[in-house]
């Protein structure tokens, strides 16, 4: 590995740690030096394998107690730790179910479902990947703490562009804290990617809540990997119940609120700007039809 041209003033901490408890792991990111925190390492120890400055310091979460667990209290919070991977959230009964159906669609094989974790997803914010829209679209709470402090702070806040958070410097994602709305209503996931293995080209999370009548009150979709960071969208009801149909104007309809909701549409190696364009409305018709087919939660 080629050395860096410049290093930075030593510290008496570089090497790979492994802190068995959170207050030392925020211990070592207190002092800002050159850090790289690891949860599961899918996609930091590919980057430490190729010809890229090496950090000084590794900093490696997956000794800490609890991060890597799905709790509910009773006032219907479900927390989800940082550390919790893909196939945790596959396994776990106290998962919702966008995020149920989210795990059962990531590529990768096993080595990916059980080492990827949510907390290192969110982290790295690839505008192409499943768990920033999925976030946004559950109305997600970060928790996030450094040192001296805890805060929190809405997912649709917490990312801000193309692998771009508001993440502070000596600061840990520690979980993820969703609501009790999340288990009412009618969810559909649905994604569009060009291979197995690939990155997702686009992503559609709707959510559908119904009146005693049985009609649709209030549908949402949350786009993910189409922008810079997810898009939400608000379809009238009488909308979302026609356009996974056949009915032309509702789907060009439907095409149209995605089109205007999301301005600053995202291009990389699997897609470029206008095929995002093109797709989102079809990729959003198709989460609808599959929360309209589903029983409620």
């Amino acid at each position: 590995m080629t050395a860096p041209t410049t290093s930075p003033v030593p510290t008496a901490r570089e090497g790979y740690f492994a802190p068995p408890t959170l207050a030392a792991a925020l211990d070592l990111l207190a002092d800002g030096g050159p850090t790289r925190v690891i949860g599961g390492g899918t996609l930091v120890y590919p980057r430490l394998a190729r010809d890229v400055p090496t950090p000084r310091r590794l900093v490696d979460l997956a000794r800490i107690p609890g991060m890597d667990r799905i709790t509910s209290d009773d006032g219907g919070t479900t927390t989800i730790g940082a550390g919790v991977t893909y196939g945790g959230l596959a396994r776990s009964p106290e998962t919702p179910p966008l995020l149920r159906m989210l795990a059962g669609g990531i590529t990768g094989g096993p080595q990916i479902r059980d080492q990827g974790t949510v907390g290192g997803s969110a982290c790295h914010a690839n505008p192409s990947s499943d768990v920033p829209g999925a976030l946004v679209a559950l109305d997600a709470v970060v928790v996030l703490a450094d040192a001296a402090r805890e805060r929190r702070m809405p997912a649709r806040e917490f990312f801000r562009g193309p692998f771009a958070t508001a993440l502070a410097v000596g600061e840990l994602v520690v979980a993820f804290e969703l609501g009790d709305a999340v288990a009412s209503g009618a969810w559909g996931y649905t994604k569009l990617k060009h291979g197995g293995s690939g990155w997702p080209v686009a992503t559609a999370s709707a959510h559908l809540v119904r009146a005693g009548d049985g009609s649709i009150a209030a549908a949402r979709l949350t786009l993910g990997a189409v922008a810079a960071v997810p898009v939400e969208v608000r379809v009238p009801p009488d909308l979302a119940e026609r356009a996974p149909g056949a009915d032309v104007s509702a789907r060009a309809g439907l095409r149209d609120l995605v089109e205007a909701a999301a301005p600053d549409w995202w291009s990389d190696e699997q897609a470029d700007a206008t095929y995002r364009r093109r797709v989102a409305g079809a990729i959003a018709a198709r989460a609808l039809a599959r929360a309209l087919d589903g029983e409620p939660s």
